[in-house]
């Protein structure tokens, strides 16, 4: 996919029959914080691979990029009511000559491999506890 294409997203075939597997099989709330925790630790490193890439005035932007987690996502957040051009900058504006500055999605390409990781690793450690040999 290219940089600055909204829709990057990791998706494992399997996730969601797995998730009901678990759920059937031990308390949801114990996968559920494992799912949780890989999505927070996931969506921390690309928000922080982000905060290095986004161009900076005066440092809002990059302090509003945050990492955000549930049981079946995680994604990074940028911008808020104090910080509205989060997207301008990301995007562009060609109506008003603002150039796009990639900085969320080349870090979430860039980090593919390892958000992977921590996603693999995760249902790896429940798999073994629910499916023991």
């Amino acid at each position: 996919m290219a940089a600055g294409t909204p829709g990057v997203a990791v998706r494992y075939s399997g996730l969601r029959e797995l998730r009901a597997e678990l759920r059937r099989l031990e308390d949801p709330r114990y996968w559920g914080r494992e799912f949780r925790e890989a999505g927070k630790q996931a969506a921390g490193l690309v928000a922080r691979e982000a905060q290095s890439r986004v161009p900076q005035l005066t440092g809002r932007l990059r302090d509003s990029i945050r990492p955000l987690a549930s049981q079946t996502r995680a994604q990074v957040a940028a911008g808020k009511a104090a910080v509205p051009y989060a997207g301008v900058i990301e995007f562009g504006w060609p109506a008003r000559n603002i150039r796009p500055q990639p900085y969320l999605y080349p870090a979430a390409e860039a980090l593919g491999d390892e958000v992977a990781d921590f996603y693999l690793t995760a249902v790896d450690r429940l798999t073994r506890r629910a499916f023991p040999e």
